[in-house]
């Protein structure tokens, strides 16, 4: 199977190499552009949903290290009054709460640091764009600064054409 994706991949960069050949620069990188800001929001909704999934597990942690400090006090509650089974019973439940606490942390830690990587990813993202943008502005400064000159010497030069002859002295 994988010979074939080769095989796609050769015959699309010929016929890309060909179409390169034959495309305005400018439409080049104004496509480029419209790809990257469309990257852009395709990031910014990854970060979104980074972010989103960071908040959801710190309340989930929030919540576990409630539960696990009620079933510490329902132990100790248990103990004080003498009935062991039911220390024992709270106990376990917050043993359980101090693993799910645990788990917790490092879930949150994890969507901290993919949110950070995807907020860093994005704002490289958004200084090529801007790069891109300056760049192409470059390119239609130069590119009508060519078509004026262009124009002044076709303009300079049609002139002279157009000019009526000198009269030839006749002796």
């Amino acid at each position: 199977m994988s010979i074939f994706k080769r095989i796609k991949d050769i015959v699309d960069a010929r016929i890309n190499d060909l179409l390169d050949g034959l495309e305005h620069p400018i439409d080049m990188i104004n496509q480029t552009i419209r790809e990257m800001e469309n990257s852009i929001v395709d990031m910014r909704k990854t970060v979104t949903s980074a972010i989103a999934m960071h908040r959801l597990t710190e309340t989930r942690l929030e919540k576990a290290i409630q539960s696990r400090v009620t079933w510490q006090e329902n132990a100790e509650f248990a103990v004080r009054e003498k009935k062991d089974d039911l220390a024992r019973k709270a106990i376990e439940k917050r043993h359980g709460l101090d693993n799910q606490t645990t788990a917790y942390e490092r879930e949150l830690q994890e969507h901290v640091d993919l949110a950070d990587d995807l907020k860093h990813e994005l704002q490289l993202v958004e200084e090529k764009v801007q790069e891109a943008r300056r760049k192409r502005e470059t390119l239609l400064t130069r590119q009508r600064a060519v078509e004026t000159r262009t124009a002044l010497l076709e303009g300079s030069g049609a002139a002279k054409e157009n000019l009526p002859a000198a009269p030839v002295p006749t002796s």
